[in-house]
C-alpha cells in the first residue's frame, strides 16, 4: 500500500517537463506499435508501403522508449530543449513530405500525416513551454560564492 501511495504521490509532483516528456514517450509508443503493427492494413489505406511504415513505427517506439528514460532522470533541461527541436524537426520533415508527395499518399494518409504532425507539433510546444517555465539548472544548481556580484 505504501508503495501506490509513494507512486502516485512522486506523479503528483512530478515536473511539467517530466509530465511533458512522459507524455510524449507514451503517445510514441501507441503511435509507433500501432504503424509497425498495423503497417500491413495501414499500406493499402495510407499509401505508404509496409516496408517504410515498420521501421518507421520501430524507430518512434524506440524514441518514445529513450523518452521515457530522460523523463526519468529528471527531464534535463537540455535533453526537453533537444528533444522539443527534434519534436519540430519531425513537424517540418512531415510537412515536406506531404508536400513534395514523397510516398504517394491516399487521402486518408494525407490526413493522418498531417494530424500526426499537428499533434507532435502541440506536444513540442508544451515542451518547450516547460524550459520557459523554470530557469536553467546551471544558475539553480550552482553554488553561488562570496566574491560573485548578483
Amino acid at each position: 500500500m505504501a508503495t501506490i501511495a509513494t507512486t502516485a504521490s512522486a506523479r503528483a509532483s512530478a515536473s511539467p517537463a517530466v509530465r511533458a516528456l512522459r507524455f510524449d514517450a507514451l503517445v510514441s509508443v501507441a503511435f509507433g506499435a500501432t504503424v509497425a503493427a498495423g503497417a500491413p492494413l495501414l499500406d493499402r489505406l495510407l499509401g505508404a508501403p509496409a516496408a517504410f511504415l515498420v521501421p518507421l513505427g520501430a524507430v518512434v517506439v524506440a524514441y518514445g522508449g529513450a523518452l521515457a528514460l530522460v523523463a526519468r532522470a529528471g527531464a534535463p533541461r537540455a535533453l526537453v530543449a533537444a528533444v522539443a527541436a527534434g519534436n519540430a524537426v519531425w513537424v517540418g520533415a512531415s510537412l515536406v513530405v506531404v508536400a513534395a508527395d514523397v510516398l504517394t499518399l491516399t487521402t486518408a494518409g494525407v490526413v493522418v500525416a498531417l494530424l500526426q504532425a499537428a499533434a507532435v507539433a502541440g506536444i513540442a510546444g508544451a515542451e518547450a513551454r516547460t524550459l520557459r517555465a523554470r530557469p536553467p539548472e546551471d544558475i539553480v544548481d550552482r553554488p553561488r560564492h562570496d566574491h560573485e556580484v548578483g
